[in-house]
């Protein structure tokens, strides 16, 4: 590239060289490279005049606004609507389903409380039992102890009657030997059966507990849940009423029933 004023070779991006950066405003009047004497106009720093923004007048929105607005909010309305509906019948799934489960449940767990009745019976007899049998060895073992001592006693007075009675006395020391053995063996026996005793003990306090917390749990559903059948008479019962048939039913809350315009039963109070 060349400067414009003189013709010298120079860099790219620059119009002037070196030499006629500082001259630029006075012209050139011999210059092999130019037939023009070149006089550059002097800058000015005035600032230029800003033009002022034009304001356009505001556009008026079209009225079809108004109906799509509308639209989208009768649109989305129905949507709530929609959403609100499978709300409400996910709502009475889940309270049906919820129902049949404690209906289940109340059902295993009346079933579970006759079970362990009918345990704690076994129970209550196989402890009456073993005391039965507790009496009968500790009334054995006092019989040998008395036994016992009465061959004690004699083994005594043979042992004064002299040494002819030498024979007697050891048959009657095998024998007191022999007794102490079994008294030994009752003992034995006596500690087993109150070990077992006081297992039957423990296992009874357990089961009385446990038919405490379920007859709890009866009496609840008893007081609270009120069961009406579809025979036309209007009449809701408990679950223990004769005249429940348990087969076709639904089952609400005593205030519920009540207030769907049912009354208690004549048999069972409800």
């Amino acid at each position: 590239m060349n400067c414009i004023r003189c013709g010298r070779r120079i860099a790219e991006g620059k119009t002037f060289c070196d030499e006629c950066a500082g001259v630029v405003r006075e012209p050139l009047p011999d210059s092999p490279y130019t037939s023009l004497h070149i006089a550059l106009p002097k800058r000015t720093d005035q600032p230029r005049p800003v033009r002022k923004p034009v304001e356009q007048p505001e556009k008026k929105k079209p009225r079809s606004r108004r109906y799509h607005r509308m639209v989208r909010a009768i649109v989305s309305l129905a949507l709530v609507c929609a959403v609100l509906a499978g709300c409400c019948a996910f709502g009475v799934y889940y309270y049906l389903t919820h129902y049949q489960r404690d209906r289940n449940r109340l059902r295993v767990q009346a079933e579970e409380l006759d079970r362990q009745a009918a345990s704690a019976a076994q129970t209550a007899t196989e402890l009456a039992e073993a005391q039965d049998d507790l009496a009968a060895a500790q009334e054995e073992l006092a019989s040998q102890a008395r036994d016992i001592d009465r061959l004690e006693q004699q083994v005594n007075t043979y042992q004064m009657q002299g040494a002819q009675n030498e024979q007697s006395l050891r048959e009657l020391q095998e024998e007191n030997l022999r007794l102490v053995d079994e008294n030994a063996d009752y003992a034995t026996q006596i500690d087993a059966l109150n070990a077992q005793l006081s297992k039957l003990n423990s296992r009874v306090s357990t089961l009385q507990d446990s038919n405490a917390a379920l007859q709890q749990k009866s009496a609840f559903f008893d007081a609270h849940v009120a069961f009406v059948e579809n025979d036309g008479t209007d009449y809701y019962h408990n679950y223990s009423c004769s005249h429940f048939k348990k087969q076709s039913y639904w089952a609400y809350s005593v205030n519920l029933a009540i207030a769907r315009g049912y009354t208690a039963c004549p048999y069972c109070g409800g």
